[in-house]
């Protein structure tokens, strides 16, 4: 199963690269706006990624990213919004 595999859900894997782009959300709002729209895509279907991205901290990324968009990135801000509302 592949979203089993530490490619995917280790520190350094896709999920937690994803997380950080986030955390950049007021430097590259759009990367962060592409990485909100692949995170919801994934948290929404695995429960296992969703424990595993919360151990790696989304909720808190998520909330630089939703200060962003709400400031400064429509799209980000309604990813966002929908990404906090899973987790």
């Amino acid at each position: 199963v592949i979203v089993k595999s530490d490619e995917w859900l280790g520190d350094n894997g896709l999920l937690a690269v994803l997380i950080e782009e986030l955390r950049f959300s007021e430097t590259r709002p759009h990367d962060a706006y592409q990485a909100m729209r692949c995170l919801n895509a994934i948290i929404g279907v695995s429960s296992d990624v969703k424990s595993r991205a919360i151990e790696l901290g989304i909720r808190s990324a998520m909330g630089i990213s939703q200060n962003v968009g709400h400031c400064s990135h429509a799209l980000l801000a309604r990813e966002s919004d929908i990404g906090i509302s899973m987790v």
